[in-house]
């Protein structure tokens, strides 16, 4: 016990100590400072709490209570726990300006918030793992500290990171699948997967379906019961899925979804589903439905391939599995359908989107970045139809000229390959953006907002 207590109390120094380093760097956002300043404080309480029991154990009175030693020695083993996770997060430290790469996406992430009435704190996260996840470490986190001390200050339940890979740091094009990771914490913070028990016909449908599959091959309520419930934990992902899809084609248009098949087309397993995940098929389906539903359809077929791949690929039947949950949440899915597109747009009626917007100026964004100029350009006083700090069109802009192979640049970027040209465009997607946030602020400053 002495010996596993010295160990946790140099790793408690050593975690204080990374903790200590890192303040002294200049954090890109306030989110950054929130969550250290929260890990902080942890690692303090649990340092305290360690130095608590090395007390009893070492200078205290003998322990009057058989078993209590060995308790107190768990309660070691879990403060070391606790600092690893520590540990684990301050990877959102680590270089935090590069893991912010994109800003101008974390910018846009930040207005849609705003206009959804739902702005909670987020980080970007780069990793080397490649794939987009979000990660709701708030909770985990407030959980974490409870079980440390019930005086600890939580950190906002809502919490986010949105990890991305580190190799598509400087790829604005291939990040607006950051929309999809910010659709999750919407319908987290919102509440969203709870809003479908107020539809009872629907409910009763589902349950009913569920429990079918449940009953098949047990024959007692308590295996009927477990089963149920693993089927709902994987129901309730995947409609946090669908309906983080929803949002983002809601948000975004065509660039989500360009986002998705870019990223999926390799992986070669759009019929599996996963615990999380319904397959890639379903989702594409329902994507390309959303695309109808929204008025988005004419603006995909300006890219023929795209939306030849996404028509292909949702075509297929996803795989039958011999696990049970899938087969029922798949049943389930199909009913739940107009239920999560009405929850949707309703949730994002105010920063809908809309195919109008993007018509009133696309083809002077796509004259622009036929001759290498940013379509913030357009941003100029005398280009009165362009609605100022529109992000979301110049995503979609930058998405249609890449899918349609880069049209006009054989003149004037010859000696660029393909890469070099996605690269380029990316540039100056990356420098639209930015001014236009930068106009907005000078906007606000004048106005007096």
């Amino acid at each position: 016990m002495p010996d596993l207590i010295k160990i946790v109390r140099e790793q408690a120094a050593s975690t204080e100590q990374l903790l200590q380093q890192i303040k002294l760097r200049q954090s890109p956002s306030g989110y950054y400072d929130e969550l250290l300043s929260f890990l902080l404080s942890l690692c303090k309480h649990v340092n305290d709490e360690v130095e608590k029991v090395s007390t009893i154990v070492q200078g205290g009175p003998r322990l009057p209570v058989e078993g209590e030693a060995a308790a107190k020695e768990l309660k070691v083993v879990f403060y070391s726990h606790v600092l690893g996770e520590i540990h684990s997060h301050c990877e959102s430290f680590d270089h935090a300006e590069q893991l912010t790469i994109p800003i101008p996406m974390m910018q846009f992430l930040n207005r849609l918030g705003k206009d959804i009435g739902y702005q909670k704190p987020f980080i970007l996260r780069g990793m080397l793992l490649f794939n987009y996840m979000y990660h709701p470490i708030g909770r985990y986190l407030n959980a974490l500290a409870a079980s440390v001390s019930s005086t600890i200050e939580l950190i906002d339940p809502h919490f986010a990171t949105f990890s991305f890979p580190l190799a598509n740091s400087q790829d604005l094009l291939v990040n607006c699948a950051l929309v999809h990771e910010f659709g999750h914490l919407a319908v987290d913070t919102a509440g969203l997967i709870n809003v479908i028990n107020q539809n009872p016909q629907v409910v009763t449908k589902v349950t009913k379906i569920v429990r079918e599959h449940a009953s098949k091959k047990v024959s007692t309520e308590l295996e009927i019961m477990t089963k149920i419930n693993k089927i709902n934990d994987v129901l309730i992902s995947w409609t946090h899925e669908v309906l983080a899809d929803l949002v983002g084609i809601e948000l975004l248009g065509p660039a989500h979804l360009f986002s998705f098949i870019y990223l999926i087309t390799p992986s070669g397993s759009h019929q599996r589903d996963d615990p999380e995940h319904p397959c890639d098929s379903y989702r594409l389906k329902l994507m390309i439905n959303a695309i109808g539903k929204f008025g988005w359809e004419e603006t995909m077929k300006e890219a023929p391939a795209a939306w030849e791949i996404a028509q292909s690929l949702s075509q297929l039947e996803r795989e039958r599995d011999l696990d049970f949950r899938f087969d029922a949440a798949a049943e389930c899915l199909p009913i739940l359908e107009p239920t999560l597109f009405e929850i949707a747009s309703t949730f994002c009626s105010d920063a809908i989107y809309s195919p109008s917007t993007f018509e009133l100026y696309k083809r002077q964004m796509f004259a622009l970045l036929a001759r290498g100029i940013p379509p913030s350009e357009m941003l100029d006083a005398g280009a009165k139809e362009f609605r100022q700090f529109d992000a979301a069109s110049i995503l979609n802009a930058g998405w249609l000229c890449y899918e349609k192979g880069f049209p006009g640049w054989d003149e004037q970027f010859s000696s660029l390959t393909a890469v070099e040209r996605k690269q380029l465009l990316n540039r100056l997607l990356t420098k639209a953006i930015e001014l236009s946030f930068v106009k907005e602020a000078e906007s606000a400053i004048a106005t007096g907002g």
